[in-house]
């Protein structure tokens, strides 16, 4: 019921202008630099003044780019997952349902084929990350995910529930506690970036590289549920 394709253009076409705005900002940047090189007194003083403005002023463009592009992303995935769970609900729940009641069964509060819900040894809890890789683990879709899967859908939650709750700049604490976390899931450190105060993080960012990761994860998702879809088919008598 989602046009992914359509969507996917749109953020493609932010993405390239947000980009462009970047890099005219790191050449002003730079041109200010090399013009304050050369000059003397006064002028030299103002100069660097205004390059420093300009770099400071950068790191918080950055984030307003990661925030963007992580703003369109994350909830694309979001609709993308529960338009195609509701679709194989309605069209082989009966195939599925021995599988599904395993991992996920039927429990009060506890709907199995909703991605927001997950199962854990505490109970029932919302968890939208989680919840998708276990209802793709229940139902065999994940065999047809590519391997980092889980890691490419950890990763952008768990971002975006801090820069979209926390805005750019987090808790101390909370910066060190989520690098930590990329550390230990062996996440590549590509994925994510940060500005620096001191020996601090200051600000993170996703890079290019995990964005254009996403980007192609919506590609592999649609191959691997269009030919999940026609293998449940395919087996039916």
């Amino acid at each position: 019921n989602i046009d992914l394709d359509a969507q996917l253009l749109a953020i493609r076409a932010m993405l390239a202008r947000n980009r462009q705005a970047d890099n005219k900002l790191s050449q002003d940047i730079k041109d200010l630099d090399e013009r304050a090189r050369p000059a003397k007194a006064d002028l030299a003083h103002h100069l660097v003044d205004l390059t420093i403005d300009e770099i400071h002023g950068s790191v918080y463009q950055s984030a307003a780019t990661s925030a963007a592009a992580l703003g369109a992303l994350a909830p694309l995935l979001e609709s993308f997952f529960s338009e195609v769970f509701a679709a194989f609900r309605e069209q082989h729940e009966a195939e599925l349902v021995e599988g599904l009641s395993a991992i996920r069964p039927e429990a009060q509060d506890f709907d199995p084929w909703n991605p927001y819900h997950y199962l854990g040894s505490k109970g029932p809890r919302i968890e939208i990350a989680l919840g998708i890789i276990q209802l793709t683990e229940a139902i065999g879709l994940s065999s047809r995910l590519p391997a980092d899967h889980a890691a490419v859908i950890e990763a952008l939650f768990t971002y975006r529930n801090k820069m979209l709750h926390r805005g750019f700049e987090w808790p101390l604490k909370e910066r060190h506690a989520f690098l930590k976390v990329v550390a230990e899931k062996r996440r590549p450190e590509a994925w994510f970036n940060s500005s620096k105060r001191g020996s601090d993080p200051w600000v993170i960012y996703m890079t290019d590289d995990f964005i254009n990761r996403c980007l192609a994860f919506f590609d592999e998702l649609l191959e691997a549920a269009g030919a999940y879809n026609r293998a449940l088919y395919d087996q039916r008598p």
